[in-house]
């Protein structure tokens, strides 16, 4: 895969906090990740025990070059097994997912969220989790997310109304065979 930039991942820590916290607050991301923005010490709050691992998952920055651009995090569902209760759908011990957004606004729209996808599912989900699919819920409003999903090579698989979220989420799921496919077919 050839790009003018190479995407990295660093684990989050505390040093990525006043990023962080400044992301969560500029307007396309609360649109979808918390209307009402978040304080520093609520983004010490929440992601302190991801980083010490008191929490499970595990939560990155990602760069292109040495820009950092955004937050995506991975997770086992059934970690989670009153939201994945919710699903509708059969979660398996091998089920994977998680959550992305691209925090700096001039690169949104520049074809970076498939690479940074791509690339975490075949290094992170499919590789060191070995798992063998991944959900995404993105709110069932958000167009821009389902089609970057899609093009990576998620399918719809059930929207639904999961508890304390404003909006039905529109879940997506790809299974290993299917990067490997969307890969494959990447490359040509």
């Amino acid at each position: 895969m050839s790009s003018e930039f190479e995407i990295s991942f660093q684990p989050l820590s505390e040093t990525h906090f006043a990023m962080l916290h400044r992301w969560l607050n500029e307007p396309h991301i609360k649109e979808w990740w918390g209307e009402e923005g978040c304080t520093f010490s609520q983004v010490q709050d929440k992601y302190m025990p991801r980083i010490t691992k008191r929490e499970p998952g595990s939560c990155y920055i990602f760069a292109a070059g040495a820009e950092p651009i955004g937050y995506i995090q991975n997770y086992w569902l059934q970690d989670y097994p009153e939201y994945s209760s919710q699903l509708g759908i059969v979660v398996g011990a091998k089920t994977a997912a998680f959550d992305v957004f691209i925090g700096e606004r001039n690169w949104l729209g520049r074809g970076v969220g498939a690479l940074v996808m791509r690339q975490f599912l075949c290094e992170f989900i499919f590789g060191e989790m070995q798992a063998e699919n991944c959900i995404v819920g993105p709110d069932e409003t958000n167009s821009a997310a389902i089609k970057a999903y899609s093009k990576v090579g998620f399918k719809h698989v059930n929207t639904v109304r999961v508890a304390g979220e404003p909006r039905p989420e529109y879940l997506m799921e790809i299974r290993v065979v299917d990067i490997a496919d969307s890969h494959r077919k990447g490359s040509h």
